[in-house]
């Protein structure tokens, strides 16, 4: 189940990479922060929560992401960071599939 949440709902690693960012690229924004739980595995009491937060510098969009699990050894801990830009985005949607553009 997908959530937005504020940046300050996301764990302390994640929001300290986002701000680091912010504070040293000026022109970049805070588009939204999002929290998914699922459950996804066969033993329904293991919940995994994943943390997104979504900015925009210019044309360039940069995903922060950070995975928790309740099963604390599965735990990631550490913040991965993928960018793009709006045209490559723009190329994906529109070389993807008729059912993917609607």
């Amino acid at each position: 189940m997908k959530e937005e949440i504020k940046l300050n709902d996301c764990p302390e690693s994640l929001q300290q990479s986002v701000n680091s960012y912010l504070n040293s690229t000026p022109n970049a924004e805070l588009l939204a922060a999002q929290k998914y739980v699922q459950t996804p595995y066969k033993d329904k009491t293991i919940i995994d929560t994943t943390y997104k937060v979504f900015t925009l510098n210019g044309n360039y969009f940069k995903v922060f992401c950070l995975s928790t699990c309740s099963k604390e050894e599965w735990n990631d801990s550490y913040v991965s960071v993928n960018g793009m830009l709006a045209g490559e985005i723009d190329e994906i949607v529109s070389l993807s599939p008729v059912w993917f553009q609607n």
